[in-house]
């Protein structure tokens, strides 16, 4: 009976870790992200109206639409991190009528096009 107690000792020991080995971690983290712009600045150039933002980091730029300010903000998270929802809620939303039309979108140039249009 003496040679059975540490064998029975180490086994419960050995057997009570593995229960905290075995659960994975889930922890749900709740990330609320504010952000709030100043008023748009208009300016008048050529025969367009050219819209900027402060807060602004990049422009919406789709062919044949107008060129708009952008703010785009990149969130990392570990690896294996599973998003479950994005919710955004806009709030005081103010809406401005131009009059003329905004600046577009500059037309889509291919890399070494103007070098194949007018070879020296």
């Amino acid at each position: 009976m003496k040679k059975f107690t540490p064998i029975i000792v180490i086994g419960i020991v050995v057997l009570s870790g593995l229960g905290a080995v075995a659960q994975p971690v889930t922890e749900n983290i709740l990330e609320k992200v504010t952000l709030q712009f100043s008023e748009p600045s208009l300016q008048h150039q050529n025969n367009y109206i050219s819209v900027s933002l402060r807060e602004a980091n990049s422009f919406l730029m789709r062919q044949d639409k107008p060129l708009l300010p952008c703010y785009t903000k990149t969130f990392t998270y570990p690896f294996g991190t599973t998003i479950h929802s994005v919710t955004v809620t806009p709030q005081t939303v103010h809406s401005q009528t131009l009059a003329t039309d905004n600046e577009p979108t500059p037309q889509q140039v291919i890399i070494g096009q103007d070098d194949i249009a007018n070879p020296a």
